[in-house]
């Protein structure tokens, strides 16, 4: 495969996480899941940022301690979709076969400090028992007296 191609995948990957975390993050402040969906602990990997300048521009890897195999934390899915939707990085890492086994991401907020990576496999897992579990059923109706559409998730 290409780097083009590649960069193709890559791109259609990104762009598709970006519209699932940051559609989760709307459905969120709008009160469509429970609270209980917003403090969702997901489990990641944490690197702490190396010392020193490093241009805007120079990979990631010189620029985190990614040798240290990183510390094992959770972030709550809420913080996760803001860190999608205000990414500084955002690398899929593919493995020997060509799937995408994690992700590397930071902020614009917190790229001075951290580098944070996931197990996509895990995080999608995670997204689809949120879906499963709480909209089995969405009804939207439109209410005369208040004019307004109304949405309601079961």
């Amino acid at each position: 495969m290409t780097e083009i191609g590649i960069e193709k995948i890559f791109s259609g990957i990104e762009i598709k996480l970006f519209t699932i975390t940051y559609s989760l993050r709307k459905l969120m402040d709008t009160h469509r899941f429970p609270d209980s969906v917003s403090i969702k602990k997901i489990k990641i990997k944490k690197y702490k940022r190396n010392k020193g300048r490093f241009s805007p521009v120079e990979m990631f890897d010189k620029c985190y301690d990614l040798a240290s195999g990183g510390n094992n934390e959770y972030l709550l899915l809420r913080e996760i979709c803001n860190q999608f939707t205000h990414a500084n990085h955002f690398q899929p890492i593919c493995n020997q076969k060509g799937n995408i086994k994690n992700l590397f991401f930071v902020s614009d907020r917190d790229v001075n400090k951290y580098l944070y990576s996931l197990n996509i496999k895990y995080f999608l897992k995670e997204i689809l028992k949120i879906i499963d579990k709480d909209s089995k059923e969405i009804i939207i109706t439109f209410d005369k007296a208040t004019d307004k559409y109304v949405t309601v998730c079961k």
